[in-house]
């Protein structure tokens, strides 16, 4: 395939799902401003949060501008400015996929009620692939500004090594997340397709997928079409997972809080079918603290 061929799909791709990221990224920004019931600002809003999801945006929006730069600079076949371009977008790449397997990492914490026991594993990954990350930027700088062949191969394999990190770290913390989805979920009367839906939106498993995706294709061949396919749908994933992440979490904080005034009444704790609503503990204004409740306090009920 010819380089501007490529550059034009990819640049294709990602301004399509970079619409979709746009779209999920308003409806975040929603819940994590605003009241959950009203148009008005939340007093308590979670500073953390709000940063990534803002430095992810930025990431994502670099990206877009420089996809857009590579493609001039393939039509017009000016082949140095566009190996400088493929540098600094899969800078920005790597960047915002160690952004994106935190994000992965925190939900699997918050999932399991803040276990440190189970997130031991990918951390430590977490921070192999961040030493990776800085040797192969370091040494992709060193090739295309020194000149330097003597990383050529070295990139390959490091490049390798650096997806397989990633790819594991993803599918340990999604498929945790899932079991866990899945446990939590057991005799709940949600149609299939909520439950599904659910399940896609809490555990990221959009964004394991794509890196896995990515990958394969890689071994396959990168001069297939589908390459830079693959590339542009994994730089986008990592944001749109996030964003419904955020969004899965303000709805069901929403929830918990519409079902505590629904037996709230006159002020007082409405005793239901010998179940007694603690409406205290379902009105936090920290959407991690109420991801999912221990197991004695799921669905903020404890028995009468």
């Amino acid at each position: 395939m010819l380089i501007a061929e490529a550059a034009t799909i990819d640049l294709s791709v990602r301004t399509s799902l970079y619409g979709v990221y746009v779209a999920s990224l308003a409806q975040c920004l929603r819940w994590l401003v605003l009241e959950d019931t009203q148009w008005k600002l939340r007093r308590n809003v979670n500073p953390l949060t709000l940063t990534v999801s803002v430095l992810v945006f930025l990431l994502t929006t670099a990206n877009i501008s420089i996809s857009f730069c590579r493609a001039y600079v393939s039509v017009h076949n000016e082949q140095s400015s566009f190996v400088k371009y493929i540098f600094a977008s899969s800078t920005l790449d790597i960047a915002t996929t160690l952004i994106g397997d935190a994000i992965l990492i925190s939900q699997c914490w918050i999932t399991y009620s803040k276990s440190w026991r189970m997130i031991y594993f990918p951390i430590l990954l977490w921070i192999f692939t961040l030493a990776l990350s800085i040797i192969v930027i370091y040494g992709s700088a060193t090739a295309i500004f020194e000149s330097n062949n003597t990383w050529t191969d070295p990139l390959t394999r490091l490049l390798y090594a650096l997806s397989s990190c990633h790819i594991v770290t993803n599918v340990y913390s999604t498929s945790t997340i899932i079991y866990r989805t899945v446990q939590i979920m057991k005799g709940n009367p949600e149609p299939m397709s909520y439950r599904i839906s659910r399940i896609i939106a809490e555990s990221g498993l959009l964004y394991t997928l794509a890196s896995i995706v990515i990958l394969l294709t890689a071994i396959v061949g990168q001069q297939s079409i589908f390459f830079p396919i693959s590339c542009a749908i994994n730089a986008l994933a990592t944001g749109i997972t996030h964003n419904l992440i955020l969004i899965r979490r303000g709805q069901h904080r929403a929830r918990l809080s519409s079902n505590a005034v629904s037996v709230r009444q006159g002020g007082k704790t409405k005793t239901l079918s010998g179940l007694q609503f603690n409406v205290s503990s379902a009105t936090s204004e920290d959407p991690a603290e109420e991801q999912y409740p221990d197991e004695k306090h799921r669905d903020a009920n404890t028995l009468a």
